[in-house]
């Protein structure tokens, strides 16, 4: 018993050991992508002046505000990108990282 005591200890302190290595080289190689601004596109199918579009374009301006820049949102209204039967397509295949599916 005081052996298997001793491998448990032994295999605890080597899995300690490996996951402070794996996370310090995840925490060296993803500190410049986290540093980087990012922009994502959201898709949506209504006009300009449409109440949705409105607020979609709100939503857009405040996720840039709060993030301090770190996240832009560029709304396009109108189906510039998408139209409403397209959008989901686009979005799992990385054509485009937002899109509204609702239609009122």
């Amino acid at each position: 018993m005081n052996t298997n005591f001793k491998n448990n200890s032994i295999r605890l302190r080597y899995l300690s050991k490996l996951i402070s290595i794996i996370s310090s080289f995840l925490l060296i190689f993803t500190l410049p992508v986290a540093a980087e601004n990012l922009v994502a596109r959201m898709s949506g199918h209504w006009s300009p002046k449409h109440q949705s579009a409105i607020h979609s374009q709100i939503f857009a301006d405040e996720v840039t505000k709060r993030s301090n820049g770190r996240l832009t949102i560029q709304f396009f209204p109108s189906k510039q990108l998408f139209g409403i039967r397209e959008v989901m397509g686009a979005i799992t295949s990385g054509a485009v990282e937002l899109g509204v599916l609702l239609e009122w």
